[in-house]
């Protein structure tokens, strides 16, 4: 936890540095913000609250945009919404429950499947059709991203888009649309569960989300200049290193 002012600039930097890379992958930046404070000192139930705090607020700005530029299917993101916010609280109480130790190699876990889904894939190149989606694949899906959003305080957006893409055919850039209108309600209704457990740090949400605004424009901008590929590698090897950093984290604590 911070304590100095040299503590509160690490954590303004941090929240810039996950904003950037938010913006170059458009997700919600819990993944990274997660892993970053647990290996600062943070508990890892502190660190989920504090980070859907942050993911709820930096990502409205993103599901603005898509909401103006009608990348949103309200329909479909009520149907994957709503479940993901009922079943929010109920990852975040099993988290506040779960020993440190336990809840970081569950979180290692996480982004270990993560990085391996990043992997090159056809299905993920985004499908153009508009089929109708079942809505019982809808519900199921948001369900169960509510619970991991809960329990590891990410928004969602690392499945809920390949998860569009891949199982309901939904074509790539709607997903990303959807993914954000679903992440914004999914990230307050976890920040409230956590709230009430005590677990979100206010003071340092006021830090990180003034920073994380700035890194989502800076990480817009680099967006148009780096490759794809490169992105997508990157990405996947960064999530590998947090993956096994969490990993001895979560060892040394048992």
């Amino acid at each position: 936890m911070a304590t100095g002012w040299l503590d509160w600039a690490a954590v303004a930097l941090l929240g810039a540095a996950t904003g950037v890379l938010s913006g170059l992958f458009g997700v919600g930046g819990g993944f990274l913000l997660v892993p970053a404070l647990a290996l600062l000192g943070w508990p890892v139930a502190t660190a989920v609250g504090t980070s859907l705090a942050y993911v709820a607020a930096v990502g409205a700005g993103g599901a603005w945009a898509h909401w103006r530029a009608g990348n949103i299917d309200g329909a479909f993101v009520a149907w994957t919404a709503l479940p993901a916010a009922a079943c929010a609280p109920l990852g975040a109480a099993v988290a506040k429950r779960l020993p440190d130790a336990c809840l970081a190699l569950a979180f290692a876990a996480f982004l270990a499947a993560m990085a391996w889904q990043m992997r090159p894939r056809p299905a993920l190149q985004g499908a153009e059709g508009d089929a109708p989606v079942a809505r019982w694949r809808a519900v199921g899906l948001g369900g169960s991203v509510g619970v991991l959003s809960g329990l590891f305080g990410v928004g969602g957006g690392l499945l809920l888009v390949p998860g569009q893409v891949a199982w309901l055919g939904i074509p790539l850039k709607r997903a990303v649309g959807n993914s954000l209108g679903a992440v914004l309600l999914t990230g307050l209704v976890g920040t409230a569960a956590h709230g009430q457990l005590g677990t979100v740090v206010w003071g340092h949400v006021a830090v990180l989300v003034p920073a994380g605004l700035v890194g989502v424009a800076a990480g817009t901008r680099l967006l148009a200049v780096v490759p794809a590929e490169r992105l997508r590698a990157g990405l996947q090897g960064f999530l590998g290193l947090l993956a096994v950093a969490m990993a001895v984290r979560g060892l040394r604590a048992l």
